[in-house]
């Protein structure tokens, strides 16, 4: 170890393997693309997810001072995004057992043309109200388009890539909205030099591109149905499991019937599956919901330094996402999911020792306290030289301050990454613990389980930064400590031989295995006559 040419030829090998790593996930994440666009019963949806994706974030910037121009409050902008949070956090679990029972063509062009027709009225609102409607509207398209389409690429490809289809998912819509937020300010100088004297005019047509593209999906839908899978997604899964003669790894939960499914949602390998998904929700709600308050609190930041922080987040979010998959085959689902909720630990402890560690001056106990003057923005200490304990406000012309800025911001990136690679992991594991059959109505209960962390995130994390900024980062230590916890069992038990909650064989019964080798012999003595 004391060799300098040792070291170097350690820190050469790996980052040989890092650069391996990273070609290897490139090569997948673009054969994925290739295998969604090249498949019939996978192209329709993929465009259209694509297109939705994109044109989203083209019109993101503009949104809320659309609102603003249009009499809006600041509660009011609060209130239409809750609006359309609530209205999928009913619809999400309604919308799985449709597609389950029904099929995910209809769903999937309900949800499109709800998306175009929500972001139509909006371009074209004139008042607060009429931005209510279109939020609700939105909700019922925009908020479940993209989980109809990730469960019906799990439904259609093979179960045992799971991690990779969601990991995969969040790759490409993500890389496509940093792209569309890269040529905004292109897209932007055309609308000013056309329209220089007009800013409601230039928001309007950039809030119009949006429902263009969700209307092109639904007519791409419709002529694509053909090429589509078109019978319940739970019967679909079912019967190309048993025309394969393969034996799902979850156990004979496959051929169950829904009511015989139905104890399944209460037993405890779901509930601590769910409870896993819950909490890396809240915690990724908090830190995403206060950070900008934390940047421009602490360092007097605005939108523009900002916006760099959060293209840093998605770009890293992108890489790291994109590496998921093999590190799960390197270290298993729950074994990366440890190792991001570690990460994601010790960087909260870091946090809160950067207020520890280093002089600073105190500030304000009631951060979200208005400023009095309207230049230093809408939430701004009034006094940051004050003498009250709260520990967290740096003093400018400290000599370690840029120290300081460097590393909270380098910790609070990690940490929003590791979150982010951790919520691909919990949904693969939470929709693998229910059996095959119920694929969309797992996925719809795992968004509904997401809304509602994110929904008790934003509450929790507010109120306890309104007393104390650092309350809302010990939460976050004490729920990636749960987290731990719960992995650390697992894969305890898994050594050991045993069955929990985050292995894939988390469902044994002899008399369902029995029904399932009887229905599987049925099956294939069938196809043999």
């Amino acid at each position: 170890l004391l060799n300098p040419l040792h070291r170097s030829r350690v820190t050469l090998s790996h980052a040989r393997t890092m650069l391996s790593l990273l070609h290897e996930a490139c090569n997948e994440q673009i054969s994925l693309a290739k295998e969604l666009h090249k498949n019939p019963k996978t192209r329709a949806p993929f465009e259209t997810v694509c297109l939705a994706s994109f044109g989203s974030s083209l019109h993101e910037a503009v949104t809320s001072y659309f609102y603003l121009k249009l009499g809006a409050s600041t509660a009011d902008i609060g209130s239409i995004n809750s609006i359309t949070l609530g209205v999928g956090l009913f619809v999400n679990p309604i919308v799985g057992m449709h597609m389950d029972m029904r099929g995910g063509v209809g769903a999937m062009m309900l949800a499109s043309l709800a998306c175009a027709l929500g972001c139509f009225l909006r371009g074209l609102a004139r008042s607060v109200g009429q931005l209510f409607v279109s939020a609700a509207i939105l909700g019922f398209g925009g908020g479940s388009l993209e989980l109809i389409v990730v469960t019906y690429f799990s439904a259609v490809l093979d179960r045992d890539r799971r991690s990779t289809i969601l990991s995969g998912f969040v790759v490409q819509t993500v890389a496509l909205r940093i792209f569309a937020k890269a040529i905004f300010p292109i897209f932007a100088y055309a609308l000013t030099t056309l329209f220089p004297n007009d800013e409601v005019i230039r928001f309007r047509i950039a809030l119009s591109f949006c429902w263009f593209f969700c209307f092109y999906g639904v007519i791409r839908i419709y002529f694509s149905r053909p090429y589509m899978v078109l019978e319940p997604l739970g019967k679909f899964v079912k019967n190309k499991a048993l025309s394969k003669g393969e034996a799902f790894s979850t156990g004979p939960c496959s051929a169950m019937d829904a009511a015989e499914c139905g104890g399944i949602i209460a037993s405890p390998s779901f509930m601590l599956a769910a409870s896993a998904v819950l909490i890396t929700s809240v915690a990724t709600t908090i830190m995403t919901i206060l950070w900008p308050l934390m940047v421009m609190d602490r360092f007097g930041w605005g939108t523009e330094q900002f916006s760099v922080l959060l293209l840093l987040v998605a770009i890293g979010r992108v890489v790291a996402t994109s590496v998921v998959p093999q590190c799960e085959r390197r270290l298993g689902t729950v074994g990366v999911a440890l190792c991001a909720s570690v990460l994601a630990f010790v960087t909260v402890l870091l946090l809160i020792g950067l207020g520890v560690l280093w002089p600073h001056t105190r500030g304000s106990n009631n951060p979200l306290q208005h400023s009095d003057d309207p230049d230093r923005g809408l939430l701004q200490h009034q006094s940051i030289n004050h003498n009250d304990t709260d520990g967290w406000i740096w003093n400018s012309n400290n000599s370690n301050s840029s120290t300081l800025t460097t590393l909270h911001t380098l910790f609070v990136l990690i940490h929003l990454i590791a979150l982010r690679c951790l919520e691909v992991l919990v949904r693969s594991l939470a929709t693998l613990v229910l059996p095959p059959s119920w694929t969309s109505r797992s996925f719809g209960l795992v968004a509904t389980l997401t809304a509602c962390g994110g929904v008790i995130g934003s509450f929790v994390g507010t109120a306890l930064y309104a007393s104390a900024s650092t309350y809302p980062l010990y939460l976050s230590l004490v729920l990636q400590l749960v987290l731990i916890v719960f992995f650390l069992t697992s894969c305890y038990s898994q050594r050991h031989g045993r069955k929990t909650i985050m292995t894939k064989e988390t469902i044994q019964c002899d008399e369902l295995r029995s029904r399932y080798d009887v229905e599987l012999a049925c099956t294939t003595n069938k196809r043999e006559s």
